[in-house]
């Protein structure tokens, strides 16, 4: 029996317990906030959408196969359109984490909770025809234990105990432990065909590059690695009718593009070679939109507010390096980063300054010192993980006392203008021994260079990333940048082979399973996790098992606000800035319903609820024809 070494936390069952009862989904804290019923489509949906068209999209950087699930090399993009799984997730603002039938069409959670059985819809069949059995979900659990499947995985399922066939559209998971979210992280397992990817002689890393065979809505027409991906929905696709995807999957072909570079990638959309992007670049936004075609309503530019969970985007310092093992000196980089100037002269405003893992989220974000329970465990937490004879801090002081991030602000010295920041950064490394050296061109403490590479692979970090090394060289830092293609990124990602790198820490609204990899000390020695930091703090990893085994909302809030207040005050990322809406451009020829799934990205929601309109498409050309505009 795990025991989770927080005092506070209880590992009691929820209140909602009962007698299991086959259902057709699976609500994170009871059926009762399931928001669809079991013949319900969902709001963002247009039952009656018509089928037909050519979605065009596109995005940087070749791939190298069409095997999303093996360890090496870079994916192809969409083929979550090839492989489905067990349950589908509605994407609604308003459910914290709910799961529906997809390829289960009803699943049966254990009064104990300590087991999950999902029955499988006897009409699920893969793209060459052959049925989808038990067989095939009992496989494909069992494979991402293969070396060569992605280790994200392992640790996200790493507390089931055995998958087992009860009959062939029956199979049941059994857990080792109690774990909140587990019965619904199955759900999001994706089935494998056994008869393909488990053929004897095969080698799962290497032999299926080339092939993507799955249960899904479309297949994988044709293909060029450098150049493009074609989809063509699959006319015998048997889910089409199942509650969850009426009005979705409607247009016939679906096309990426593959560009090297984010200007040809824009001049493509403007140009009508692609038809809907969702824009990353605030420079792209601010100018870049405004021309005849916008002018004319040829193209549309609007704006789509969300409420997702931010997560963190930030320079990460590969802690596996030596100049980056000192605190101090994580905080002195942090630093030399300007938002305010970078806010005002290269985003046009557009952002908000990340200060916390779970931003733009009022109920997870920490806010000012902490309180109550949150303030208790992380007493507790630097009690027993804190040596003051050997000097080690796993828990920090300013975790308790002080907000998550305060960037740039030395501790016992008020925030101020960034010069005066890159002065008390200097003092701070002064101060600990970091002198600088002429030869060396850098500071150098007991031998060690403060010197490091940023890692990019998008030509559009160059002028977001030169302000911030003209900062670090006036503390004594030497620096440059790396650019290199999104592929040789991926490996080297995959590798921990860079000093520090622009990266993501996506979240939801019922963080769980997924924590584990990209915090725990076991996932930093992982080729492949998501712990790019190189994390290994036992704080951390007893945090993350108290989060994922929160029996209530209430629990998992305090130890998501105990986490975060962690990892801040470690100060082992800069973080970087966030936006509250997604900002999408597309030609004016789709069909949508009003409302948006605020959980899915913009693109996301174009290729799963949009549709080809073919009145709107002629009058687009009618009106390009004529050189007349289009109304609102």
């Amino acid at each position: 029996m795990r025991t989770i070494l927080l005092a506070s936390v209880l590992l009691v069952l929820p209140l909602f317990a009962a007698p299991p009862v086959s259902s057709h989904g699976l609500a994170i804290y009871g059926p009762e906030d399931l928001k669809y019923g079991l013949d319900q489509h969902y709001a963002h949906a247009n039952p009656d959408a018509p089928k037909g068209g050519t979605l065009r999209m596109s995005t940087l950087g070749a791939f190298t196969k069409l095997n999303p699930f093996s360890l090496k090399g870079r994916p192809a993009p969409l083929l979550s359109l090839v492989f489905e799984t067990l349950m589908d997730g509605s994407d609604d603002s308003d459910e914290a984490f709910s799961q529906y039938g997809l390829i289960a069409q009803r699943v049966t959670l254990a009064e104990d909770r300590l087991s999950v059985t999902y029955q499988l819809n006897p009409a699920a069949v893969f793209s060459d025809g052959h049925p989808l059995t038990a067989d095939d979900v009992v496989f494909s659990f069992n494979l991402i234990q293969d070396p060569q499947y992605t280790p994200t995985m392992k640790s996200y399922y790493a507390d089931v105990k055995s998958a087992e066939k009860i009959d062939d559209h029956t199979v049941i998971f059994t857990f080792s432990t109690y774990n909140q979210e587990l019965p619904l992280i199955l759900g999001q397992l994706s089935i494998l065909p056994k008869h393909i990817y488990g053929a004897d002689g095969k080698v799962f890393g290497r032999d299926f590059d080339e092939i993507a065979i799955g249960s899904g809505p479309y297949v994988v027409d044709n293909f060029d690695t450098a150049k493009f991906i074609t989809y063509k929905r699959n006319p015998n696709y048997w889910g089409t009718q199942i509650p969850v995807n009426r009005g979705r999957y409607n247009f016939d072909t679906v096309r990426v593009l593959l560009y090297l570079d984010p200007n040809a990638e824009l001049q493509a959309l403007t140009g009508g070679l692609v038809d809907i992007k969702m824009v990353s670049s605030s420079k792209d936004w601010a100018l870049s939109f405004d021309g005849d075609s916008i002018q004319k309503n040829y193209i549309r530019k609007a704006t789509f507010s969300h409420n997702r969970v931010s997560g963190m985007q930030c320079f990460v310092m590969n802690l596996r390096r030596a100049q980056f093992q000192s605190r101090d000196v994580r905080m002195a980089l942090a630093a030399a980063m300007d938002f305010e100037y970078m806010n005002k002269n290269l985003f046009y405003g557009q952002y908000k300054r990340q200060v916390c893992f779970f931003d733009n989220h009022a109920e997870m974000r920490s806010r000012g010192p902490a309180a109550g329970k949150v303030r208790e465990r992380l007493i507790a937490l630097r009690k027993k993980h804190n040596d003051a004879k050997t000097r080690t801090i796993h828990v920090y002081r300013d975790a308790i006392t002080r907000g998550p991030f305060n960037v740039g602000e030395i501790p016992g010295q008020p925030v101020a203008s960034i010069e005066d920041r890159l002065a008390s950064a200097n003092k701070l490394l002064e101060a600990k021994g970091w002198l600088y050296h002429e030869e060396a061109e850098c500071r150098v403490k007991d031998g060690v260079e403060l010197k490091f590479s940023i890692l990019l692979s998008n030509k559009g970090w160059v002028r977001l990333v030169n302000p911030f090394i003209e900062n670090l060289r006036t503390i004594g830092a030497k620096i440059d940048y790396q650019l290199v293609q999104p592929a040789e990124f991926s490996k080297r990602y995959k590798e921990f082979d860079f000093d520090m790198i622009v990266d993501g820490f996506g979240q939801s609204e019922s963080p769980g399973n997924e924590q584990r990899d990209k915090w725990t000390t076991r996932a930093a020695d992982t080729s492949g996790s998501s712990n790019s930091i190189g994390l290994k703090n036992p704080a951390v990893d007893e945090v993350v098992e108290a989060l994922i085994a929160s029996p209530s909302r209430e629990e998992l809030v305090i130890n998501v606000q105990v986490l975060d207040r962690i990892l801040c005050a470690g100060h082992y990322i800069i973080p970087h800035w966030y936006i509250d809406y997604d900002r999408g451009v597309y030609w004016n020829r789709f069909g949508h319903v009003d409302r948006y799934a605020a959980k899915a990205y913009f693109e996301d929601n174009v290729l799963n609820w949009w549709w080809f309109d073919a009145a709107r498409e002629s009058a687009l050309q009618a009106a390009r024809d004529a050189g007349t505009a289009l109304p609102d």
